[in-house]
């Protein structure tokens, strides 16, 4: 024990007991890094008609299913005002899948369906099934009445914004490939050739295509953009309908990402202007291309802003370097420091499971349990006066 509470560091050895005290510090401080954005509670924007009575209940939806997987106490299950066909659905997707949190895009999107319901996709979840940075993108459907009538996790091949927000550039030989099936898609566009557009495009291929429209409404007119799902066939034969005038579009400002997790596959974003008689729009489309398959591509998204890129890459900063005394040699740091002394609690001679499992525990649990773990390995002791995470635990 040390008596006294002046400790001359020029004297002070680093023990290897130090040193694993630091290096379980260190694990624990990089595990308790959280995304954030994740149980965000600010508003948003839901871009739909302003005709369309639906539109405000639906936001409100949302924004009540983000509170509650959000809240601490989401474990109860999902409540929503009114009759909702899936709500038990959504509340089963939670629990199979373990969904501990949500953040919802800035600026949402509501699609419309040829069947006359919504949809909207800008919503990101944190599963079981996902690492530290990963989140898998989530879809609700709603009905004219505004009510839920399906929910469920997007095919990972649909989820473009996690290869934006990591924003890995492709290497340029890839880049110089796929833009090149960008090219051959946008002049395919223009020359309204049906045969270049149905072989380039997947069978179930997931297309929004986007336009200005017109509304009237409480005695206002005016123009409002209007977002529509279309299946593969049923857009091929819109835009290569030979009744319509002459298209004039032109793309520029392309950059392809590395698709996370899918080989061989990135996506591409351009700038995209469209002419055609006296209709005109300037917007933006990101485009999944997989060159594993001679012009697959399984994805055409169409928006008026231009796509938000480096969310993780802005917001994580990776630690560099980190500076630590040599084992065996005296701590070369500033004389006189005082610290106050450290009284140390009779311990058991036989430690316990946690104690004795540190390695495995520490690899088992994730990020948002690390903190509350790292004081019991560090203190020894379970009582944490650290709030619980939020999220919803799964209900077995």
């Amino acid at each position: 024990m040390i008596d006294s509470k002046i400790i001359d560091m020029n004297q002070l050895k680093y023990t290897p007991k130090m040193k694993s005290f630091t290096a379980g510090l260190f694990v624990i401080l990089l595990l308790s890094i959280t995304i954030p954005g994740y149980g965000q509670q600010n508003d948003i924007t839901l871009v739909a008609n302003p005709a369309n009575s639906a539109a405000p209940a639906i936001k409100n939806h949302i924004l009540q299913i983000r509170q509650s997987i959000n809240h601490p106490q989401g474990w109860k299950g999902i409540k929503l005002p009114g009759n909702h066909p899936a709500i038990g659905l959504l509340n089963h997707l939670i629990d199979t899948n373990e969904i501990t949190s949500i953040r919802l895009g800035d600026t949402l999107h509501l699609l419309s369906h040829s069947d006359g319901n919504y949809e909207v996709r800008e919503i990101y979840v944190k599963t079981a099934h996902t690492d530290t940075l990963e989140y898998q993108a989530l879809s609700l459907k709603f009905n004219r009445k505004a009510e839920l009538t399906d929910a469920q996790l997007v095919p990972e091949i649909y989820n473009y914004q996690f290869a934006l927000d990591r924003k890995v550039l492709a290497s340029a030989k890839e880049r110089e490939v796929v833009i090149s099936k960008v090219h051959k898609f946008q002049d395919a566009l223009v020359n309204k050739s049906t045969k270049t557009l149905s072989s380039m495009l997947t069978p179930d291929a997931y297309i929004v295509k986007g336009g200005i429209d017109r509304y009237s409404y409480e005695d206002s007119f005016g123009p409002f953009y209007k977002y529509t799902v279309l299946p593969t066939k049923r857009f091929v034969n819109d835009v290569t309908d030979k009744n319509t005038p002459e298209y004039k579009i032109q793309h520029s400002h392309i950059e392809v990402y590395q698709f996370p997790n899918v080989k061989n596959t990135f996506v591409a974003t351009f700038q995209q202007e469209w002419a055609t008689g006296t209709y005109r729009d300037n917007g933006h489309v990101a485009m999944v291309v997989n060159l594993d398959n001679d012009d697959a591509i399984p994805l055409r998204v169409w928006k008026e802003q231009p796509f938000k890129t480096g969310y993780l890459e802005s917001e994580i900063s990776p630690i560099t370097s980190i500076t630590t005394p040599t084992l065996g040699t005296p701590y070369n740091g500033q004389k006189g420091l005082a610290f106050d002394t450290i009284e140390t609690k009779k311990r058991s001679s036989k430690p316990g499971f946690v104690a004795a499992n540190k390695r495995w525990v520490l690899m088992g649990i994730g990020a948002s349990a690390a903190i509350t773990v790292g004081s019991v390995l560090l203190s020894g002791s379970s009582d944490s006066e650290l709030p619980d995470p939020p999220g919803r635990p799964a209900l077995n």
